[in-house]
């Protein structure tokens, strides 16, 4: 079986995302492969260097700012960066640069905001990837499968990182319902 070179998980939040990264992650760790794993400072809703789900599972991280791209040595096999939605569009070229350089990029991120809009940099990343994983959440409404985001929070700002105090998953029937 060959490698994928970039690989995008997405969906919405609590779908298991940065869980899924890990899990990835971790493994080519015990495979003894080169890993270096990067977040946007932004997000430091549970810790400033490590990659932290809503269940507290974790892996050490680079904060970079969204605004700067990582540096990465010519050593390295693996790359895995969450929260990609909140990196500037340049991130989506270094991806594609650094899969086409023969290193797997691994990256987690939502694919579409509070106002059901795609991101760009999810948008733009999904159809160069050699896999797309698609997740799902559980509809805090009714319990079917969620794939939006709901924030619950007054916030009107496109970017409020936040957790359940601030947002819920949705099934597109319940989307959008206060």
């Amino acid at each position: 079986m060959q490698e994928s070179y970039l690989t995008v998980i997405t969906g919405p939040m609590f779908s298991g995302k940065s869980s899924e990264l890990i899990r990835r992650l971790t493994r080519y760790q015990y495979a003894k492969k080169h890993v270096e794993v990067f977040k946007p400072c932004v997000d430091n809703r549970y810790s400033v260097d490590h990659l932290c789900t809503h269940t507290d599972q974790r892996l050490q991280a680079i904060p970079i700012p969204g605004t700067e791209m990582p540096n990465i040595s010519e050593s390295m096999d693996v790359i895995g960066i969450d929260e990609v939605q909140f990196f500037d569009k340049d991130i989506v070229g270094c991806c594609l640069g650094w899969a086409k350089y023969g290193i797997h990029v691994i990256v987690a991120g939502l694919d579409l905001d509070y106002h059901g809009e795609p991101f760009d940099v999810v948008a733009k990343l999904m159809p160069y990837a050699d896999e797309v994983i698609k997740l799902s959440a559980v509809c805090i409404q009714c319990g079917k499968s969620a794939s939006r985001t709901q924030r619950i929070s007054t916030s009107t700002e496109r970017i409020v990182v936040g957790g359940t105090e601030s947002y819920e998953a949705r099934c597109i029937h319940c989307f959008g319902k206060v």
